[in-house]
């Protein structure tokens, strides 16, 4: 999956209703962006409720959320491909494998 930049807030709510479905825990994102409306939360239910809405401000922020084992780390205003791979080798760095979308 794409970073989720381009969703609309009902296909936000759709993730999250699917992530939960399938024991993800969080999702975390490195902005709070306004996208969970109402819309988003109606589209997710049976799953909203079950996944904490994590905002990474930083890498410390995301180390910290690969050291506690979230299941997917969402990137989002992505300005250039080395701030995706940086993110890739810190958490490769930390053992990890954990997704990065």
């Amino acid at each position: 999956m794409e970073d989720l930049d381009g969703f609309s807030p009902h296909n936000l709510g759709a993730v999250a209703r699917s992530a939960a479905h399938f024991g993800v825990k969080a999702i975390v994102r490195d902005v709070e962006d306004g996208r969970w409306t109402a819309a988003a939360f109606r589209t997710a239910e049976g799953g909203a409720e079950f996944i904490a809405r994590v905002v990474v401000d930083d890498l410390a922020d995301a180390l910290f959320a690969i050291e506690n084992n979230v299941d997917v780390i969402a990137m989002s205003f992505v300005r250039r491909p080395e701030d995706v791979l940086e993110l890739k080798g810190l958490i490769q760095g930390a053992g990890a494998s954990t997704p990065v979308v």
